[in-house]
């Protein structure tokens, strides 16, 4: 077993960290834990839970697809494979038929997704910051995807490297996940029957292109 599998199957996490990663509060981690045993943590030697980086990634996979509409009975049961497979299915499907304006959508609330990708950042955690990407994609219409957390984001992540609060491994990590997320989100976006095509690039050998893909 390598040292990022043991890293993964290693109960290291406590609770407080597994909800602050996870979207979920305690109290909804020890129900599910009760009733559903979604996951199981280990205990420390004082009695408090313990959780593993696979646990949290899939706590991640379940909130999110709660948010794409389905009920924790539905999902508890799953494989963590499957689970993925379920919200990439959400994921399309919110590109090919977004929330209307009219519409509310759960934890619509940019600046709620916006918060939760900067936490990943900090974090240097690129499962997680995928993870609030999704949730993102699937509350929010795409276009509000791009203007409200994934621009925004990019140029708070500017700002605090230019103050030397983030490292060049934080925004290469963001510049990453941000580029595949855009990249599927508007490779899956259809233009309009007649629409003007606009072709936007960047200079010769220049890596930074995600400003032009914004």
């Amino acid at each position: 077993m390598t040292n990022d599998a043991l890293k993964t199957d290693l109960k290291r996490h406590p609770i407080q960290v597994v909800a602050r990663r996870s979207g979920l509060t305690p109290d909804v981690l020890r129900a599910w834990e009760k009733r559903y045993s979604v996951v199981t943590p280990a205990r420390s030697d004082g009695g408090r839970r313990l959780y593993s980086d696979a646990d949290i990634d899939r706590l991640r996979l379940i909130q999110e697809a709660m948010a794409g509409g389905r009920r924790i009975g539905q999902l508890a049961g799953l494989r963590s494979e499957e689970l993925l497979d379920l919200v990439k299915e959400d994921r399309r499907e919110a590109v090919s038929h977004p929330v209307s304006a009219g519409q509310v959508a759960p934890h619509s609330d940019p600046d709620v997704h916006l918060a939760e990708c900067m936490d990943a950042v900090r974090s240097l955690d690129s499962t997680w910051l995928r993870t609030a990407f999704g949730r993102a994609v699937i509350a929010l219409r795409p276009e509000a995807f791009i203007d409200d957390v994934a621009t925004p984001l990019m140029h708070r992540i500017g700002q605090m490297w230019k103050e030397g609060k983030l490292t060049p491994g934080h925004e290469h990590l963001a510049s990453t996940v941000i580029r595949q997320t855009v990249a599927e989100v508007t490779d899956a976006l259809q233009p309009q029957n007649g629409a003007s095509r606009l072709v936007v690039a960047a200079p010769a050998h220049q890596r930074h292109e995600i400003g032009a893909m914004l």
